[in-house]
């Protein structure tokens, strides 16, 4: 990735439009929007941000006024509607996130690039400090540290991912908790040597700093990832090569899970699509 210098001379002014695009505002406009600013007219600056040319654009300079930001973070009406949706399709989510989604927020960005360090294109961040530290060159601020927040890169990630993802918070909900653990001992059951194994692994290449319990806390959550994907996001055929050493238990303990999220009463029968022999690496957890 390119990185470019842009030098602000006194008399101009660096601002971000209320859709989080950053400009440089040229000496000859900076009254006008410093006016604006007073009016509260910021559909007026939004407006010039908008005019002006792209840093990218070969030959800009500051002094004639650039934009910086070609793909700001999206928030707002949009990923409302998402939240909404997927809180009417999983109505058992609702008491950890709200019946809106009034606790959750979500981020769409294309510029939220783990994946170039070796990490996925999803991330969901507890309420806390908002802090995710991924190597010492690359970190993210989540800009709603109260809140939880699911900020996802759509280059690689969908809906269906921030479903998914969205389980990271269940862990607030009591009841789920009693299921979860119910599934991660049907895990432990079938496939303790594997956890062990692949946490020396990971120990030895540097991804396992936090710990063997939350190693395996990720690990749990990755295969449960795996199994609700049966019914939340069909058709993954990564998912399916996870889950393809999933015993029964491990199948119905899921699917226990699942009819909770979605408000079902009633526990799930046996099953055992998918399951084979083989015990491949699950992923880390994202």
């Amino acid at each position: 990735m390119e990185k470019k210098l842009l030098e602000v001379e006194g008399d101009e002014m660096a601002i971000f439009s209320s859709k989080g695009v950053m400009a440089i505002i040229p000496k000859n406009k900076v009254n006008w929007v410093k006016k604006k600013l007073n009016e509260g007219c910021h559909e007026c600056i939004d407006a010039l941000v908008e005019s002006l040319p792209n840093f990218d654009q070969q030959g800009q300079k500051a002094a004639d006024g650039v934009m910086l930001e070609t793909d700001p973070p999206v928030t707002g009406a949009s990923q409302d509607r998402l939240k909404k949706t997927l809180l009417n399709k999983y109505p058992g989510m609702q008491d950890v996130y709200g019946s809106e989604g009034e606790k959750l927020n979500i981020i769409k960005d294309k510029k939220f690039i783990p994946k170039d360090y070796g990490y996925g294109d999803i991330e969901f961040i507890h309420p806390g400090t908002g802090l995710v530290s991924y190597t010492d060159e690359y970190k993210y601020q989540s800009p709603t540290p109260d809140k939880y927040t699911v900020v996802y890169n759509p280059r690689g990630a969908n809906r269906k991912d921030i479903a998914l993802d969205m389980l990271h918070g269940m862990r607030d909900d009591e009841n789920y908790m009693n299921m979860l653990d119910s599934f991660a001992k049907s895990v432990r059951d079938a496939r303790g040597d594997d956890m062990q194994y692949f946490y020396n692994e990971d120990l030895k290449s540097g991804f396992a700093q936090d710990g063997q319990d939350t190693w395996n806390e990720n690990y749990i959550d990755g295969l449960l990832r795996a199994e609700l994907a049966r019914y939340m996001a069909k058709g993954r055929e990564d998912y399916k090569t996870e889950r393809s050493a999933s015993s029964p238990e491990m199948i119905d303990r899921a699917k226990d899970i699942y009819n909770y999220i979605r408000g079902k009463e009633g526990s799930s029968g046996s099953s055992s699509q998918d399951n084979s022999s083989n015990k491949p690496k699950t992923p880390k957890d994202k």
